[in-house]
C-alpha cells in the first residue's frame, strides 16, 4: 500500500495517493511540482550549511550516560524526554509509566498515541535541533554547554538554561530555522489542515511576515544585494485552503521584483512588498533587489 495506480476504468492518476511513483514507475505530476524544485534549490542555492555553519547554530548538548545506565524506554523518549518536549516541543506528553500508573490495564496500543508523540516535525526552529553525543564524549572543543542527563531533570532550569542559548529570532506557529544566511520555513503540524503565520527580521533588509499552509514548505537566501524566495505547496490531498503562500516583506523603498518561476503575483504600498504564490502548478520563486 502507499503507491498511487492508474484508475482503471478513466486511467487517471488518483488524487490521494502518497507516493511520487507507482511501482510501474509511472510519476505522479507532485514529483515535478514539489519535489525537484526543492531539490534543484537546494543545490543551486546551495541552501545546505556546511559543518562549521551547523556547529555553530548547535549551542547546547547533552552527553549520553554510560551504556549500562538505565534510559528509559525509547518510545516515550525516556531519560530524553525533558530536552525533546522543550526543544522539539511534545504537545500532551505523557509518559508510560505515567500511563500505566494510572491505567494499569490499559492495552500497549491504546498507549501509545498518548505516550510516543513520533514526531518529526519542529514546533518550532528556535533550539535548532537537540543534539545528544555519543558515548563516552563528555565535552566539545568550542564553547557549545555540554549537560549530562541528570541536567534534564529539572525542567524549569533547563527551559531557562535553553531560552538563554538561543535567543529568539522569529514569531508565529510555523516552524522557522536560520542558519547564516538562510531561512528555511515549514509548517510544523503533521497532516493537520490548519495555516501557521511567521515572521522573521532579515538582517540588512526588513521583516519578511506571511501565511504557510500544511504540506508547504519555504526557503530563503539572503544576500547583501539580494534576497531570494522560493515557496510551494504540494496538491495532493484535501486542502480547504488555496495551495498558495502569501508573504510580505518591509522595505523602506519598493524593490525590483524578478519573478523566476511560477504564478506569482506582487506589489508594493506603505513599505511592504506583497506577493502571492500560486502552487497549482508547483513553485513559486522570486528574488528581491533595491532599485
Amino acid at each position: 500500500t502507499g503507491y498511487f495506480v492508474l484508475d482503471e476504468d478513466e486511467d487517471e492518476v488518483l488524487e490521494q495517493s502518497t507516493a511520487f511513483w507507482d511501482m510501474e514507475g509511472t510519476e505522479h505530476p507532485s514529483l515535478a511540482q514539489y519535489v525537484f524544485p526543492f531539490l534543484e534549490a537546494v543545490v543551486n542555492r546551495q541552501l545546505i550549511p556546511n559543518k562549521a555553519e551547523v556547529l555553530s547554530a548547535v549551542k547546547v548538548a547533552v552527553a549520553a550516560p554510560d551504556v549500562e545506565a538505565e534510559k528509559g524506554t525509547g518510545m516515550d523518549y525516556g531519560v530524553y524526554a525533558p530536552l525533546f518536549i522543550h526543544t522539539v516541543g511534545l504537545d500532551g506528553y505523557r509518559s508510560f509509566a505515567s500511563v500505566e500508573e494510572e491505567e494499569p490495564d490499559i492495552d500497549y496500543y491504546e498507549m501509545v498515541p498518548n505516550t510516543c508523540r513520533r514526531e518529526l516535525l519542529h514546533d518550532n526552529g528556535r533550539y535548532y535541533m537537540p543534539v545528544i553525543l555519543p558515548y563516552p564524549i563528555e565535552s566539545l572543543s568550542d564553547d557549545t554547554v555540554v549537560l549530562s542527563v541528570a541536567d534534564l531533570a529539572d525542567e524549569t532550569a533547563l527551559q531557562e538554561m535553553l531560552d538563554g542559548a538561543y535567543p529568539a529570532f522569529s514569531s508565529g506557529s510555523a516552524w522557522v530555522s536560520r542558519v547564516g544566511s538562510r531561512v528555511y520555513i515549514n509548517h510544523s503540524l503533521e497532516n493537520t489542515d490548519e495555516a501557521q503565520d511567521f515572521s522573521i527580521d532579515l538582517d540588512g533588509w526588513g521583516t519578511l511576515s506571511g501565511t504557510i499552509q500544511p504540506h508547504s514548505y519555504m526557503l530563503v537566501r539572503v544576500e547583501a544585494d539580494e534576497v531570494w524566495v522560493m515557496a510551494n505547496g504540494d496538491t495532493k490531498g484535501p486542502y480547504t485552503d488555496s495551495r498558495s503562500t502569501a508573504f510580505t516583506l518591509s522595505l523602506a523603498m519598493e524593490p525590483t521584483v524578478a519573478v523566476v518561476r511560477g504564478e506569482v503575483t506582487s506589489g508594493f504600498a506603505d513599505g511592504l512588498s506583497s506577493v502571492v504564490m500560486s502552487h497549482a502548478t508547483g513553485a513559486g520563486e522570486v528574488t528581491f533587489s533595491r532599485m
